[in-house]
């Protein structure tokens, strides 16, 4: 008969693979009928009546993705809310950003998006200004609506200072162009100033740059999977984080990561392959399906989610990993690294 300490195990896993089938067949009815729920007018996005229709549109930095997320965006978190609860993201974004060892300082958050995350970020944790870097101008303002609401709710006391930037990750800091314009923590807006010289509302979101070693912490959370160049994304975060500072990745991709086909990986993994994976049993299964629905996924939602990105994060020469987490049969990583910069 077995021990209660082994019944209580087998219904854990019994219960966690019961939520994530549910959360997958979910997720696949909403997913199903995003493209059309995304789809509006030319023009629209959530921008403000105060917006100037004439500045940089989300063409400026047109990808296939880019487009993708722009015709989303106003339906884009509603879409994937009740997916992100049953999969526990939402915890795994408060644990891994607002708890101990997470987000501190000046934090650039890379692609963005609506800024799932702006909620975990708070004074409280250490937290002192946010500039939000995303390449679609509709996402952006999303976020920008989304933290005017926040701080008409708390009143600004629990906000961090946020900017807003049209950004895309492989072009993050300055390189010194004429007429480039350029952001830094301190340019970002303040919700606790109430004063009459001030301006009520944050700016709208405007292209520009960043100066390097500007930022304590930069975070990207399931943006890895969706941009051109994983590996001039890397660089420019890295080149964008302070000396010391911190990186957090959440991404989602390949259930196993090719360690040994990566020479330049550091730290070098001597393992195998087939070792390097927490879940054995089942993550042939899960890569074969991840390659099977690529080509849809990446035309729905913007994104390859059969991207090796472990591998990535470690190839970069850039950055130096410490540590890795793998929850979801290993689709979905957590990553901590610091940028390394040349001797």
């Amino acid at each position: 008969m077995a021990s209660p300490r082994r019944r209580l195990l087998l219904g854990a896993v019994a219960a966690y693979s019961a939520s994530v089938s549910c959360a997958y067949y979910v997720s696949k009815r909403l997913r199903g009928g995003a493209e059309s729920a995304g789809g509006r007018e030319e023009g629209g996005g959530g921008m403000d009546d105060d917006e100037d229709r004439s500045s940089t549109s989300s063409s400026t930095f047109s990808s296939s993705s880019t487009s993708t997320f722009s015709r989303l965006a106003p339906k884009y978190d509603a879409a994937i809310d009740t997916d992100e609860t049953l999969m526990g993201l939402k915890l795994l974004r408060r644990f891994t950003l607002g708890g101990r060892g997470g987000a501190t300082g000046d934090v650039l958050e890379v692609c963005a998006g609506t800024s799932r995350n702006m909620r975990y970020y708070k004074f409280s944790n250490g937290v002192s200004s946010i500039t939000l870097a995303e390449p679609s101008r509709e996402m952006l303002a999303e976020a920008r609506q989304k933290a005017i609401k926040l701080s008409e709710g708390s009143k600004g006391k629990d906000l961090p200072r946020m900017n807003f930037v049209l950004a895309r990750a492989e072009s993050l800091v300055l390189r010194g162009e004429q007429g480039e314009r350029s952001f830094g923590p301190s340019d970002a807006f303040d919700f606790n100033v109430d004063n009459e010289n001030s301006s009520s509302t944050p700016p709208l979101p405007a292209p520009g740059r960043f100066p390097p070693n500007s930022f304590d912490t930069v975070v990207d959370t399931f943006g890895l999977c969706s941009v051109e160049d994983p590996q001039a994304a890397l660089k420019e975060m890295a080149l964008a984080c302070k000396p010391g500072g911190k990186m957090i990745f959440i991404e989602h991709g390949r259930a196993t990561t090719e360690t040994e086909s990566c020479p330049s990986c550091s730290p070098p993994d001597p393992s195998p392959p087939d070792s390097s994976s927490p879940f054995p049993l089942t993550k042939a299964w899960i890569d074969a399906k991840l390659d099977e629905g690529a080509q849809q996924h990446r035309k729905k939602w913007g994104c390859w989610w059969n991207r090796d990105l472990e591998k990535e994060i470690r190839r970069c020469e850039a950055v130096e990993v410490e540590s890795v987490g793998r929850w979801h049969f290993g689709t979905t990583l957590v990553v901590v690294a610091r940028p390394k910069r040349e001797k």
